[in-house]
């Protein structure tokens, strides 16, 4: 779309507002302060994440077995640092809000590192996690041993390290957005996203790769060109997204989406491209095979599971009746609505810190804002855009089966254990689609207005998240 489909004011103010800009500003403000204000270890999983990272900084890539426990030799301060803010080390477990002053928090730094004082760690829940979304944590761990930093200092070093890399890759990846870049900045800034990525999850790599292997392909749909540039960003986005989650492989297809609309493509040139990505796919997912393979080469073992979780079983219930699965992930999906809906906007803490119920439903008003709040808007087909929703779409059954196999009793009438944020790095390809289908069919003069809506909706949305955090910690 060229500027004149605008009015002259309304392209001045995507261009002096733009989505890359906002995401800057109000991200990266927002991302340092949640670094220090969310108190250590109130993000999901993130004690063992710690201990994946501290292992990694060692160049310690594959955990070791000590009494049927897979698990790494590191710094009795590490897992006493967990037992000081949680009150336990036991990671499934019921978790209580605690109340956590930020200066007593601070004072914690002064706990040494005391690096030649270790004790086993157990593990077992991430020891099949590839290094790759844990390198900013690890690379930044290892920078503060140098410098003698306590445990604490290490902890924040790495959540820096990985929001800060997770941002840039954000950045980037909204610029790149040709249509539902709005939809993509609403997907960067959801108080979910903010939230994991300033800690040392691997979500905050995985998500933000998600965004950038949206935004590449999404050009290449749009343009046809499939430079070099665009092949190796594909490629380490596509790589760094599914090496963790297996779960998201089937977004790496989106791209045979240019065979329904090849419009001024060759034919010879359509192949040759989707070639390319067939075969980046193939290597992905060989990669990550040979991941999985050298773990159990490398004294690995099963981690534990649940009270009546047996895998074996549960497939053979799910293969008792054809249709079985698909009522189960579609049962699943309707009882929990609500539950999935919120943890995807946001349920901060260990899912027990919700947010104002304004917040949810302002996010969930500027869904459909996004998508009409577009500038200078790239066309893609009605036929491209359904095959993206298919792709979206498609992570729901691999999300909802594997914790039905891996972590729901044999026969249980719902899967349990799902959260909404497993499905955010799909959000931007369902915005892709979304922005495609309505975008052109809005008047251009309430783009503007729309834009300024769902900006304004995230700057609320996201000073109620910080209000929320220090109110319900007791920061101050």
């Amino acid at each position: 779309m060229n500027d004149s489909t605008h009015p002259v004011p309304v392209v001045a103010l995507f261009e002096r507002f733009n989505a890359t800009r906002i995401y800057n500003w109000l991200g990266g403000l927002s991302l340092f302060l949640l670094v220090f204000l969310v108190p250590p270890f109130q993000v999901p999983d993130e004690p063992q994440h710690f201990f994946r990272s501290y292992q990694l900084s060692k160049l310690e890539v594959w955990a070791r077995v000590q009494d049927g426990v897979a698990g790494s030799e590191l710094p009795a301060s590490l897992p006493e640092l967990v037992q000081h803010f949680m009150g336990t080390t036991v990671l499934h477990t019921s978790r209580v809000v605690p109340s956590q002053r930020l200066v007593d928090t601070l004072g914690e730094l002064r706990r040494p590192l005391d690096a030649g004082r270790t004790i086993f760690v157990d593990m077992s829940g991430i020891q099949s996690y590839a290094p790759l979304p844990y390198i900013p944590q690890a690379l930044a761990i290892a920078a503060g041993r140098a410098l003698g930093v306590g445990p604490l200092g290490l902890l924040y070093m790495g959540r820096l390290a990985n929001a800060l890399v997770a941002a840039l890759t954000t950045a980037i990846a909204i610029s790149l957005f040709p249509v539902g870049r709005t939809f993509a900045l609403l997907v960067a800034l959801l108080p979910m996203t903010q939230f994991m990525t300033a800690s040392v999850s691997p979500d905050a790599l995985t998500i933000a790769s998600a965004l950038l292997f949206t935004a590449v392909l999404a050009r290449f749909l749009t343009d046809g060109k499939w430079p070099v540039q665009r092949q190796l960003a594909a490629f380490v986005s596509g790589l760094a997204m599914c090496i963790v989650k297996i779960v998201y492989l089937p977004l790496l297809f989106v791209g045979l989406g240019a065979m329904l609309g090849v419009g001024r493509f060759s034919n010879a040139a359509v192949r040759r491209i989707i070639f390319l990505q067939l075969a980046a796919a193939a290597v992905t997912i060989a990669l990550i095979g040979l991941w999985f393979w050298s773990i159990p080469a490398n004294g690995s073992h099963s981690p534990p599971v649940r009270e009546g979780v047996n895998a074996a079983g549960q497939v053979a219930y799910l293969t008792e009746d054809a249709f079985r699965a698909m009522r189960i992930v579609i049962r699943s999906v309707y009882v929990r609505a609500e539950f999935l809906g919120k943890s995807t906007v946001g349920l901060l803490g260990w899912l027990n810190v919700p947010l104002a119920t304004w917040v949810y439903v302002l996010l969930g008003l500027a869904v459909p804002l996004s998508a009409c709040a577009e500038p200078r808007a790239a066309r893609l087909s009605v036929a491209v855009a359904v095959w993206l929703l298919l792709v979206a779409f498609a992570v729901v059954p691999p999300i909802e089966l594997a914790l039905y196999i891996g972590w729901t009793p044999v026969g249980a009438y719902a899967v349990e254990g799902v959260q909404g944020r497993y499905f955010i790095p799909a959000l931007p390809m369902l915005g892709v689609a979304i922005a495609a289908l309505f975008v052109h069919r809005i008047p251009p003069s309430f783009s503007g207005p729309a834009y300024l809506c769902v900006v304004g909706i995230l700057v609320a949305a996201t000073a109620a998240m910080h209000v929320t955090i220090m109110r319900v910690y007791g920061l101050f």
